[in-house]
Parts: C-alpha cells; sequence; structure tokens
C-alpha cells in the first residue's frame, strides 16, 4: 500500500464539498483507499493501493491543483 499526500493550494473552494468530492473520486478508484483530510494544514492524505501520479491526477481531474509527495 501507498501513503500520498495530496496538497491543496486554493483555499477558496467550499471545504465540505471538496472534501467529499475527492474522497468520492479516489475510492471510486481504490474502495479500499483510507482519505484522511487536515483542514487546518489544507492537505489530504490518502493510503492507497494505487499509485501517487494516479491520485493527483483523480484529485486534478476535479479541478483542484495538488503537488503530491511520498
Amino acid at each position: 500500500r501507498y501513503l500520498h499526500k495530496v496538497y491543496r493550494r486554493q483555499r477558496q473552494m467550499c471545504i465540505e464539498t471538496g472534501v467529499n468530492k475527492i474522497t468520492k473520486a479516489i475510492q471510486a478508484a481504490d474502495g479500499d483507499a483510507k482519505v484522511i483530510v487536515d483542514r487546518a494544514a489544507g492537505t489530504v492524505s490518502v493510503q492507497s493501493n494505487i499509485e501517487a501520479e494516479r491520485v493527483g491526477a483523480l484529485v486534478q481531474a476535479l479541478g483542484y491543483p495538488t503537488k503530491v509527495s511520498r
């Protein structure tokens, strides 16, 4: 399993809507993925079987710029 951190840089979005969209997109790709959101830090941590680049691409496809670290 991989652990990825996806950093959201735009804080203007509705946080709850963004969190739900990101969680659903990642869990659609990996039903066993764990998505942990730190709203104060503006980060999303993902524990998943999919690779970091794919996680970042899923989040970017929703319109949120990302920076992925491992």
